[in-house]
Parts: C-alpha cells; sequence; structure tokens
C-alpha cells in the first residue's frame, strides 16, 4: 500500500483577484493528521488538519491559519488564510473531496494514532533538543 497521496489543484481568486495558481496537496501516512499545502514559487506550505478539511467540504470552518467554507456555488468552497483576505481563493469541492476520499482509504479515521511512529518522533525530539 502506498505510504503517501499527492494530488495537484487548480486555486482561483475571487472577485478581489483573479490569479489562478496550481497547488499540491499531499498526505503522508507517517503524518495522518495534516495535510500539507505547497504553492510552486510561493515560500513555505501549510499544513492543515485533514478533519478541518473533511469539515469543510460541508460547512464553514475556520482556525488561526485556515479557513474553508462553502460559497454560493455548490461546486466550489473558498480556501484561505484569514489574516490576509488576498489570500482567499476557490477549489472545486469534488476535487478536495475526491482527494480527502483517497487519504481515507490509506489511514481511515480514527487510526491515526496507530500508524505515527512515536518512537521515531521521540528520537527526532531527543535530537533537536541535544542539538546546539
Amino acid at each position: 500500500m502506498s505510504s503517501g497521496i499527492v494530488r495537484c489543484v487548480t486555486l482561483r481568486g475571487t472577485a478581489e483577484s483573479e490569479d489562478v495558481l496550481t497547488a499540491f496537496l499531499s498526505y503522508l501516512g507517517r503524518d495522518p493528521h495534516f495535510v500539507r499545502i505547497e504553492i510552486p514559487g510561493v515560500p513555505g506550505h501549510l499544513d492543515v488538519a485533514r478533519f478541518v478539511l473533511a469539515k469543510g467540504l460541508n460547512r464553514s470552518v475556520r482556525s488561526q491559519d485556515f479557513r474553508i467554507a462553502p460559497s454560493d456555488d455548490p461546486d466550489v468552497l473558498f480556501i484561505g488564510i484569514p489574516a490576509d483576505p488576498a489570500l482567499t481563493f476557490l477549489v472545486a469541492r469534488q476535487a478536495l473531496g475526491a482527494f480527502l476520499a483517497e487519504t481515507y482509504v490509506l489511514v481511515p479515521a480514527g487510526q491515526e494514532n496507530e500508524r505515527i511512529d512515536w518512537d521515531g518522533e521521540y528520537d527526532l525530539l531527543i535530537e533537536r533538543t541535544e542539538s546546539p
């Protein structure tokens, strides 16, 4: 079985912005609680809790770093960074839903903690605290 999933989605700007960007959604079985969103050419990435994305398919969900909400068009969702309205985009609900469905095949809901290599995580923590 595959240990990860990467899918490409198109992000379209809202009324304030006509930008069209490609984003990569990645999900790793060894980090089962999060989906990473990366946009080529944009420094950094955003890690979003998988359950937040799943809830956002049907209702508005907002955290300090991320927002997902239905739009007037049932085929698209708003996603973005609450602190910067210019970083709000539209994404196809079907594309996001299909990606999330694949993640739940890889790691079913409720089994996330069973997939984490706790010994490996502990070793990484020790390495980071011992490094100058």
